[in-house]
C-alpha cells in the first residue's frame, strides 16, 4: 500500500494567516522583478535599446557566459559520475573518505576557492614560500573553469549518489543474463536511470555558474554577471537589461529541465521490496580508483584548506590573529546580524507556506509555493539590483538598510528551508489535525500545538541551511549592505581583491568553520536515501 501521509488535503478554507505568509513571499519576489522591467523600460529610445542589445560586446559576454556554463557542466559531470559510482557501487576501501571529499567542497564558497588558488602563484605566493617554485597565477577562463568546477561538483555528486543507490537491480541482472559486459550495463542500463538526477544536479550547477560573479571577477574572466556587477550603479537601464538577459537565460534553463523531466519516466520492474544492488569488484582497477580519489581530494579539499591555514601566519611565522581580533569580532557580529534574522524569518514564512500547499492543496497554493523557489533561481546580483531599484523608488526608508539585506537573504534562500520542512510534514498524518479540530481547537491552536512540535527537526535543519548560506553570501552583502556594515564574506573579498592574502585568512577560517559544521550535519544526519 502506498503511504499518502502528508499529501492528504484537509479540505475547507485555509485560515487567513496562511494566505498572508504565502502572498507575502510571492509579492516579495514579484515586485523587485517587476521593477527591473520598469527600470529597463527607461531607455531613451527604441534605437538606443537595439544598439544596447545587439552591440558586439553583448554577444561577446553572452557567448563567454554560455561557454563557461557548458564547460563547468561537462567537467563537473566527468568527475562526479565516477566519484559517485566508486563510493556507492564498488568494493573500493575507504569509501567514507570519498564521500567526505565529494561533499566538503560545499564548505568552500567560490571566492574562498579562488582566494586559495590565486594566492598559490606569484613571487610572494604559497608555492614560492614553501617549495621555492615561482608559478604564474591561474586566471582567466581556465581559472574560472577550475574553481567553479571544484565548487559545483557536490551538487551533481549528491544527486548521482542517490540515483546510483536506487537503481533497479533486476534490470542489471537481465542485462547480464543477455551477455552484456559491465561497461555496457553501466552505459545502457544504469546511466539512463540516472538522467533525472543528472538533470537536477545540472540545473543547480547551471544556476550557480550563471549567477556567480565572485570567481569570474577574481579570475578576471568577463561574463554577464561580471558586467552587471561593474555597471550596477553607473548605467541603470543597461544594468536592468543585463539583469533581464540573465533572468531570461535562467528561465530557459528551468524550462528545458522541466520539459525533459515531464517526458521522462522510470519504473521499477516487479513488485515487492527492492533488492540491494550488487557491489562491483574493481580488481586491478582498484589502484586507479585510489589515484583518482586522491588527486581529486587533494585539489578540491586538502590544498585549498591547507593554503588558507598557511596564510593564517605571515611570512615571519607570527600569527596575525592577534592583529585582527577586533576586526574579526566586528565582522562576525555583522554576519550574525543578517544571517540570524534571515534564518528565523525564513522559518516564519516557510512553515506556513509548506503547510498551506500540502494540507490545502489547490492550483493556487501550489503556484504560490513554486514562486518561492523563483528567488533561488534568480541570479543574486539580479535580485539585489531589483531590490535596490525598488527601494529607491517606492521604499526609500529601506534603501541600503540591514532590513533590506535580511529581506534579500530570505527571498534568496527560502527555498532551502522548504525541503526539510516538507519532508517532516509528509511524515505527519493529517489525522492528528482532524482529531485536534474534533476536540474544539481552531486552526491557530492546532498549528501551534500539533504541527510545530512535530516538524521541529525539519525547521531546525532548514534554519541551519538558510543561516549558513546567508553567512557565505557575498553578492547581496556587497550591493545591499548598509554603511559601516562589513561581514566575514566582505572582509575576505576586500582583502583578496587587494592581494592581502594573510589578512583575509582569519575571516576565511571563520567562514570555513561554520561551513564545515553544516557539512558534518549533512554527513551524519542524512543518508543517501534522503540527501
Amino acid at each position: 500500500m502506498n503511504d499518502t501521509r502528508g499529501r492528504l488535503s484537509l479540505g475547507g478554507r485555509a485560515p487567513w494567516w496562511l494566505w498572508l505568509c504565502a502572498w507575502g513571499v510571492a509579492l516579495g519576489v514579484f515586485f523587485p522583478t517587476l521593477y527591473t522591467f520598469i527600470q529597463a523600460s527607461e531607455v531613451p529610445s527604441f534605437s538606443h535599446l537595439v544598439g544596447l542589445l545587439f552591440r558586439a560586446r553583448m554577444g561577446y559576454l553572452v557567448l563567454r557566459s554560455v561557454l563557461l556554463l557548458a564547460s563547468v557542466l561537462l567537467c563537473s559531470l566527468l568527475i562526479a559520475v565516477p566519484l559517485a559510482w566508486l563510493t556507492t557501487r564498488t568494493d573500493m576501501k575507504g569509501r567514507a573518505v570519498g564521500v567526505l571529499f565529494g561533499v566538503l567542497p560545499l564548505a568552500l564558497p567560490t571566492y574562498m576557492m579562488s582566494y586559495a588558488y590565486l594566492s598559490m602563484g606569484g613571487d610572494m605566493g604559497f608555492l614560492k614560500s614553501i617549495l621555492g617554485i615561482s608559478m604564474q597565477r591561474i586566471h582567466g577562463y581556465w581559472g574560472a573553469l577550475w574553481v567553479l568546477t571544484l565548487c559545483n561538483i557536490p551538487y551533481l555528486y549528491l544527486n548521482l549518489r542517490t540515483a546510483f543507490s536506487n537503481t533497479d537491480p533486476s534490470l542489471e541482472e537481465s542485462a547480464q543474463a543477455l551477455g552484456y559486459t559491465h561497461w555496457q550495463i553501466f552505459r545502457l542500463v544504469i546511466l539512463p536511470q540516472c538522467w533525472p538526477a543528472i538533470w537536477a544536479g545540472g540545473l543547480l550547477v547551471s544556476l550557480h555558474v550563471l549567477g556567480n560573479f565572485e570567481a569570474v571577477s577574481l579570475m578576471r574572466y568577463k561574463t554577464l554577471s561580471w558586467e552587471l556587477f561593474q555597471y550596477r550603479l553607473l548605467d541603470r537601464p543597461y544594468s536592468a537589461w543585463l539583469s533581464l538577459i540573465l533572468l531570461g537565460l535562467t528561465v530557459v534553463i528551468l524550462w528545458v529541465e522541466a520539459g525533459y523531466l515531464r517526458s521522462f519516466r522510470v519504473a521499477r520492474a516487479g513488485r515487492g521490496t527492492q533488492r540491494q544492488q550488487r557491489t562491483l569488484a574493481l580488481g586491478p582497477w582498484r589502484w586507479v580508483s585510489y589515484v583518482f580519489l586522491a588527486v581529486y581530494g587533494f585539489f578540491a579539499v586538502i590544498l585549498p584548506v591547507g593554503v588558507v591555514l598557511y596564510w593564517s601566519f605571515d611570512a615571519s611565522g607570527v600569527s596575525i590573529w592577534s592583529k585582527e581580533w577586533s576586526g574579526i569580532i566586528d565582522a562576525a557580529v555583522c554576519s550574525l546580524q543578517s544571517s540570524g534574522p534571515a534564518a528565523l524569518i525564513a522559518m516564519l514564512f516557510g512553515v506556513p507556506l509548506v503547510y498551506l500547499s500540502s494540507r490545502y492543496s489547490t492550483w493556487m497554493t501550489r503556484m504560490l509555493e513554486r514562486i518561492s523557489y523563483f528567488g533561488y533561481s534568480i541570479p543574486p546580483v539580479t535580485l539585489a539590483l531589483g531590490l535596490v531599484f525598488f527601494s529607491l523608488k517606492w521604499a526609500y526608508f529601506l534603501h541600503l538598510s540591514l532590513t533590506l539585506l535580511v529581506v534579500a537573504l530570505v527571498l534568496r534562500f527560502l527555498a532551502e528551508a522548504l525541503g526539510p520542512v516538507r519532508s517532516a510534514l509528509h511524515r505527519l498524518s493529517p489525522r492528528l489535525e482532524e482529531s485536534s479540530f474534533a476536540l474544539g481547537h481552531g486552526h491557530w491552536s492546532t498549528f501551534w500545538r500539533v504541527i510545530l512540535p512535530n516538524v521541529y527537526s525539519g525547521m531546525f535543519s532548514g534554519a541551519v541551511l538558510v543561516f549558513l548560506s546567508s553567512l557565505k553570501e557575498l553578492s547581496l552583502n556587497l550591493i545591499i549592505s548598509p554603511t559601516g556594515y562589513s561581514s566575514l564574506a566582505m572582509e575576505v573579498w576586500d582583502n583578496v581583491e587587494n592581494a592581502q592574502y594573510a589578512e583575509a585568512s582569519p575571516y576565511a577560517l571563520c567562514i570555513l568553520f561554520f561551513s564545515l559544521s553544516f557539512v558534518v550535519c549533512l554527513l551524519f544526519f542524512y543518508d543517501e536515501k534522503h540527501t
